[in-house]
């Protein structure tokens, strides 16, 4: 019961956080737009993301394994799921200050799997 409880939160507040990602495409210009409101809006594409894809994660864990304790699947899922979050927008907001480049974009990407890899040895 716990579990499904989870799931529906994390359901719920996907949904609401991409519908305020909607509302920031639609009613934001980035060009004239104030610092607070460009890092809520890649705080609410971080935090979009990472719904979406840990409970993506977690179904493609739960279907397709058929081994552990499934509450287990969402630990993992939503660790990847922050991890490959933090990694999207952290590449967009390189773009956004003109800082991307193929070195800076490989030293993050070296530094969010070495996290992952630490996170896994715990």
């Amino acid at each position: 019961m716990l579990l499904r409880l989870y799931l529906y939160t994390i359901f719920f507040l996907t949904i609401i956080f991409w519908l305020t990602f909607v509302f920031f495409i639609f009613y934001l210009n980035p060009y004239k737009t104030d610092t607070v409101r460009l890092v809520l809006f890649f705080v609410d594409l971080t935090l979009a993301i990472f719904g979406t894809l840990g409970l993506l994660g977690f179904y493609l864990r739960l279907r397709f394994l058929k081994k552990g304790a499934i509450l287990s699947y969402l630990g993992h899922s939503v660790r990847q799921a922050a991890l490959l979050a933090l990694l999207i927008v952290g590449i967009l907001v390189f773009l956004a200050l003109n800082i991307f480049n193929w070195w800076t974009v490989s030293l993050f990407t070296i530094i969010i799997i070495l996290l992952e890899l630490i996170l896994r040895l715990r």
